[in-house]
């Protein structure tokens, strides 16, 4: 199975008219101020399925769109729209509302965030570097002195 997590445009800030008693909770446990985070995980099986992780179901699950494995995914820039590539040569979009995923955060509020939970390395160019899907290209990116590894 493939996992696909656009870094920037699915983090989400928490929706209007939040649950006050999960807010509240979530407020005891420290986790009041995190972004929800939407990933795409596609399998051999011709399905993929749409997460987000402040949801206890998925937000979508597909099936009987494609005729082959699922191979990859694209979130466009807005971070509301999902293209997933099939190896049967086809590709399907689904488009989301800002009431399904709440606010995308901006590229600003994006920085802004990975600063604060992961420090100024995290934040950069650098970081998307080494979050690369393949490891034979992280390997690559390190062995080139792209990326440096973390302390």
């Amino acid at each position: 199975a493939r996992l696909t997590e656009r870094m920037q445009g699915e983090y989400q800030e928490p929706a209007d008219g939040e649950d006050a008693a999960a807010a509240a909770a979530a407020s005891e446990q420290g986790f009041e101020d995190q972004p929800m985070t939407v990933v795409a995980c596609g399998a051999n099986d011709k399905t993929y399925t749409v997460w987000g992780t402040e949801t206890p179901l998925p937000l979508i699950h597909m099936s009987q769109v494609h005729t082959g494995p699922v191979t990859d995914f694209c979130w466009t820039p807005d971070g509301y729209t999902l293209i997933a590539a099939s190896s049967d040569d086809s590709i399907s979009i689904v488009r989301f509302s800002e009431a399904e995923l709440g606010k995308a955060m901006t590229d600003e509020q994006f920085q802004a965030h990975m600063q604060r939970e992961y420090g100024g390395a995290a934040a950069g160019p650098a970081a998307a570097a080494a979050a690369a899907e393949d490891p034979d290209l992280a390997m690559l990116a390190a062995a080139s002195g792209a990326v440096t590894a973390a302390p």
